[in-house]
């Protein structure tokens, strides 16, 4: 059997190597954007509980009687207030009957 020629050998090692480290960078970055993204969410979720938590302690105020808050834009239409276990306490009028997706969590 004859053996390959040293250029041949050069160059699929090389292309090894680049394609391990390609795919090393590649899910690096990858897992670094993920954990931005978490964290980004999370950042605005508690942000979000935090609105509704004051709005709902708020003495007299039900947010399905508070015409316009803060809480309330054009893109964040919905809020629920739970008790923990899992029934609904307080909703705002823009939810209607839609139920909220829940978490599995």
């Amino acid at each position: 059997m004859r053996r390959l020629p040293i250029k041949l050998r050069v160059t699929l090692a090389f292309t090894l190597v680049m394609a391990v480290v390609l795919v090393a960078v590649g899910l690096l970055i990858y897992s670094r954007q993920e954990a931005q993204l978490n964290e980004s969410i999370d950042t605005g979720l508690r942000s979000r509980a935090t609105e509704v938590s004051a709005l709902v302690r708020a003495s007299g105020t039900a947010l399905s009687g508070s015409g316009q808050t803060s809480l309330i834009e054009q893109d964040e239409s919905f809020a629920e207030v739970m008790t923990l276990d899992g029934r609904v306490v307080d909703l705002v009028a823009q939810l209607g009957p839609q139920p909220v997706p829940r978490c599995a969590g």
